[in-house]
């Protein structure tokens, strides 16, 4: 039986709730990228496999509209695209910047998806990230920031 948002079972009081920002987000982005993106790794870790890999985590979320039937959220969500070489020529550099404008075109071609956001933009690409994870190694970070909106119904 539900009860405003809770399940009776046995006679305990269980807290019902949508999986969200793993299963619809992260896991859901990560899904639709690894059909195009089949020979990148891709996690919420970095963990430099082959020489490319992808990584995506949810950074924060927050409430854009609820009532008696649905929540709306704003998810942030920073996409990590990661080169396990370095731009020193014209070519490398081309490559480089063909896949991460691959990427955001793969992006942007989802704009919505009914099942798991119903908006998603690029906010803003950074090239040549410089920090921990590429220090003292040869790979070259390219951040999206990324902005998705979930409508959760809450019946």
């Amino acid at each position: 039986m539900l009860i405003s948002g809770v399940d009776m079972v046995g006679g305990i009081l269980a807290v019902t709730y949508n999986k969200i920002g793993y299963t619809l987000i992260e896991k859901g982005l990560k899904n639709y990228l690894n059909n195009d993106f089949n020979n990148v790794y891709i996690s919420q870790n970095f963990i430099m496999k082959g020489s490319e890999c992808i990584r995506i985590n949810l950074e924060s979320s927050s409430n854009t509209q609820s009532t008696a039937k649905y929540e709306q959220r704003e998810y942030s969500v920073m996409l990590r695209y990661y080169f396990n070489r370095i731009i020193n020529n014209d070519g490398v550099n081309e490559n480089i910047k063909g896949k991460v404008d691959r990427l955001k075109k793969k992006l942007l071609d989802k704009r919505t998806n009914s099942t798991n956001w119903m908006y998603l933009d690029v906010d803003e690409i950074e090239y040549g990230i410089e920090d921990d994870e590429n220090e003292d190694k040869n790979i070259y970070i390219v951040q999206y920031d990324l902005t998705l909106i979930n409508h959760n119904p809450l019946n």
